[in-house]
C-alpha cells in the first residue's frame, strides 16, 4: 500500500481530522474507487428519489430515499473526508469513462430508468462497503453503508412493485364488475365474451356468497383472466385475495382499511377503494391505494341503497383525486359521453356488459370509445 494522504482542509472539523488520522492510511487507487462509487450511489439514489416523487407521486418513498441519500453522505464522511476523495479524482486518466454497453443507452420507460438506478445504487454500495474496511473508521463506516444497502433493497422492492401496479392501472380503461346473477349467458361465457370485446380489468363481486363459495367461483374467473393476461381483482375479501395470489383487492368503506390490506397482501398487489364523497376522495385511505372507484354516478341495481353522487362528483374527482379513478355506477354506452365530458377516462361497468344481449359487442363499443380519450386532467 502506498503512503496515505495527509492533506488538511482548513474548514474541516478538528474532530473529523483526528478521527481519520487515527485510523488506516489509504492509497490513491482505493480513494479513486471510493470516490467513483460514492458518486455513482448518490446519483442513482437521486434518480430513484425523483421517480418516487414525480413519477409515482409517493411522498413516503421519496422521503425515505432522500433520507438514505443523506445517511450515505454522512457515512462516507466517516470513511474518507470529502476533500480527500476530491483530491484523488482523476477523470482524465479514468479508463472507464468511455466504456458503455448497448443496454446502458436504452430505457423503455421511467420505470426502467428507476430499475436501472436501483441496480447501480446497490452495486456501488457493495463496493463502498468493502472498500470502507480499508479506510477511516473502518468498522463503523462499513456497518453504516451495509445498513444503507439493505434499506435500498427494501425500497427497491416497494418502489418498483408500486410502479408495476401503477402501470397496470394506467393501461386499464374498461373495468368489468362481474356478478353471476346479472349474466344472461352464464358467468364464464359472459366473461370470455367481455374479454374478447376489450375489457382489460375484472373484479368478481358476489356479495351473497359465503367465503368458501366465493373462492370456488373466484378460481374459475381468475384462470380465465390469467389466460387473457388481464388483472383479476377480488371484491372485499382480503383473505381470499391472499389465498389465491390475486392481482388485487377492491375495498369498500366498511372493509379492512387499505393500509392493513397492504400489510397482509404485500407491495405487489393492487389495492382499490370505493369513494362516494369528496371527503372520502381526499382521505388518507384514498391516498394509500392504487386506484379509486368514484360513484355511483347514476342509480344502479348493484347498490340500490346508495344515492347517486352524480356527474359533479366526477368533476371533483377529475380535479382533485390523488389517484387514477374509475367512474362507476349506472354507466352505459348511452351515458358514456357525458361521463367522459366530466373528465373520466376510465369506467367500471356491470350490467352494461353482463346483462347485454351481445356481450362482446357491448364491451367493444365501450372500449373503443374509451380508447380515444386522453389522459386525466392534471
Amino acid at each position: 500500500m502506498t503512503k496515505g494522504f495527509a492533506l488538511r482542509s482548513p474548514d474541516h472539523s478538528t474532530r473529523q481530522e483526528l478521527l481519520y488520522a487515527s485510523t488506516k492510511a489509504i492509497d490513491r487507487t482505493t480513494l479513486r474507487i471510493i470516490d467513483a462509487n460514492a458518486n455513482r450511489a448518490l446519483e442513482a439514489l437521486r434518480v430513484a428519489e425523483d421517480f418516487a416523487r414525480l413519477g409515482l407521486n409517493h411522498a413516503q418513498y421519496a422521503r425515505s430515499l432522500k433520507e438514505l441519500r443523506h445517511e450515505l453522505r454522512a457515512a462516507l464522511e466517516r470513511v474518507v473526508p470529502a476533500y480527500l476523495r476530491l483530491n484523488a479524482r482523476d477523470i482524465g486518466n479514468d479508463v472507464g469513462t468511455g466504456i458503455t454497453t448497448a443496454a446502458e443507452r436504452n430505457r423503455d420507460d421511467l420505470s426502467s430508468v428507476a430499475e436501472s438506478a436501483f441496480g447501480r445504487a446497490k452495486e456501488a454500495l457493495r463496493v463502498l462497503e468493502e472498500t470502507a474496511k480499508l479506510a477511516g473508521d473502518a468498522a463503523a463506516g462499513a456497518m453504516s453503508i451495509a445498513k444503507i444497502r439493505y434499506g435500498v433493497y427494501a425500497l427497491e422492492q416497494q418502489v418498483l412493485l408500486a410502479a408495476r401496479r401503477t402501470k397496470s392501472i394506467e393501461r386499464a380503461r374498461l373495468y368489468l364488475i362481474l356478478t353471476e346473477r346479472l349474466c344472461r349467458g352464464g358467468l364464464e361465457p359472459t366473461l370470455r365474451a367481455a374479454l374478447r370485446g376489450g375489457v382489460d380489468m375484472v373484479q368478481l363481486r358476489e356479495k351473497e356468497l359465503s367465503a368458501r363459495d366465493y373462492v370456488e367461483r373466484a378460481r374459475r374467473v381468475q384462470a380465465i383472466c390469467q389466460d387473457a393476461g388481464v388483472p383479476f381483482i377480488v371484491n372485499d375479501h382480503v383473505d381470499v385475495a391472499a389465498a389465491l395470489a390475486a392481482d388485487g383487492v377492491h375495498l369498500g368503506q366498511d372493509d379492512l382499511p387499505p393500509d392493513a390490506a397492504r400489510r397482509v397482501l404485500g407491495p405487489g398487489v393492487i389495492v382499490g377503494y370505493s369513494t362516494h364523497s369528496r371527503e372520502q376522495l381526499l382521505s388518507d385511505d384514498a391516498r394509500a391505494v392504487d386506484y379509486l372507484g368514484v360513484g355511483p354516478v347514476y342509480a344502479t341495481a348493484t347498490k340500490p341503497r346508495q344515492s347517486p353522487a352524480g356527474l359533479e362528483f366526477l368533476r371533483i374527482a377529475t380535479a382533485e383525486a390523488p389517484q387514477s379513478y374509475f367512474a362507476i355506477g349506472g354507466v352505459t354506452r348511452e351515458r358514456l359521453d357525458e361521463v367522459i365530458a366530466a373528465g373520466a377516462v376510465r369506467v367500471a361497468v356491470c350490467g352494461a356488459i353482463c346483462s347485454a344481449a351481445d356481450v362482446e359487442s357491448s364491451a367493444r363499443a365501450l372500449a373503443e370509445r374509451l380508447a380515444g380519450v386522453g389522459p386525466e386532467k392534471s
